[in-house]
């Protein structure tokens, strides 16, 4: 009788502790949100390949930054000018490490490392980089609004 009264106790007691602990934030949000920003980074290194502006038009904010891996900065427009005229153009590139996705709220952040190979002022590059990229979730849609490259 002790001993089922004590097992008894400490199930209870273990119940309670366990729905005490904190959850971790990332686990209650909808894994639908991860994938939609996944989604939307494939789109967006699909676009870069092709140099389908128009994508890159709509998936960047118009408040976008980006910080080059050389410490350059660029705004949406400068941005997209440079895919444009064809300046920088990016034949391949891969991921090196998956993309992890982590949402707070209606912002995402990404980050991921990779190579890319291309032309950049008509010289051939190759270039091995960590990326960091946010997107805020503005009327229903992910946006990128910052991506900061450092070379390694």
């Amino acid at each position: 009788m002790r001993c089922r009264a004590f097992a008894t106790l400490i199930f209870v007691f273990q119940c309670f502790t366990l729905r005490a602990q904190p959850q971790d934030e990332t686990n209650k949000r909808p894994a639908s949100e991860e994938q939609q920003v996944l989604e939307v980074n494939r789109v967006h290194q699909e676009a870069l390949l092709r140099g389908d502006i128009a994508v890159l038009e709509r998936i960047y904010a118009p408040d976008v930054v980006f910080i080059g891996g050389d410490g350059r900065k660029w705004n949406k427009a400068e941005r997209l000018e440079e895919l444009r005229s064809a300046t920088r153009t990016v034949r391949s590139a891969r991921d090196e490490q998956a993309p992890r996705v982590r949402v707070y709220g209606d912002t995402a952040i990404l980050d991921f490392s990779g190579w890319a190979e291309g032309m950049r002022n008509g010289r051939e590059f190759k270039s091995r980089s960590f990326l960091t990229r946010v997107y805020m979730k503005r009327n229903g849609n992910w946006q990128l609004v910052h991506q900061h490259n450092s070379f390694f």
